[in-house]
């Protein structure tokens, strides 16, 4: 694979490539042998976003982040499916390229999606002891929601439970620390 990436000289023709496999994937898996080696070899491309040092980041020169790719096994790439976690993990994680064919292709080999590896639990930190910023909030929130309100009702006046008044007398809004 390393051989054939360097003759083809270019990711998007590997890729190409990758995506004729993918279109025979019925056939590939009639041979159990290539197709268990298929699984277990470093030979689909993947990548990882490489972001500008922190230097240039402090200075206000943004660059566009650099995609690095690397052929590693069905087991090292993560199919992503989940924008939150790719932007915590795009770092330290190799990457499927985004095509629907490649990440079926991906997951057929073993590849799993972010979603099924990342475990996410919310928690609410204990309350601000300022609340000054949660009052002009709640200010913010409702005299925004009144325009909302009257502007929907015109289209989809069922669909809505509760009107600006309910909103004003029910509505909470409170800082916490984290």
């Amino acid at each position: 694979p390393a051989r054939l990436l360097s003759t083809l000289q270019s990711s998007d023709k590997y890729l190409n490539l990758l995506r004729s496999l993918a279109d025979e994937l019925a056939t590939l898996k009639k041979d159990k042998e290539l197709f268990k080696k298929m699984t277990t070899s470093a030979w689909l491309l993947g990548s990882r976003d490489i972001s500008s040092t922190k230097e240039e980041a402090d200075s206000g020169d943004y660059d566009a982040p650099i995609k690095q790719f690397q052929l590693a096994s069905p087991q090292q790439i993560t199919i992503l499916d989940d924008i939150i976690s790719y932007r915590l993990f795009k770092e330290s994680l190799l990457f499927a390229p985004e095509d629907d064919a490649l990440e079926a292709f991906y997951a057929a080999l073993g590849s799993e999606a972010i979603s099924t590896k990342v475990y996410m639990e919310h928690r609410i930190g204990p309350a601000a002891d300022k609340q000054d910023i949660a009052v002009t909030m709640r200010k913010l929130v409702i005299e925004r929601s009144k325009i909302f309100l009257f502007e929907y009702s015109k289209y989809k006046k069922s669909s809505i439970k509760h009107d600006a008044k309910w909103l004003e007398k029910n509505l909470q809004v409170k800082a916490v620390t984290s």
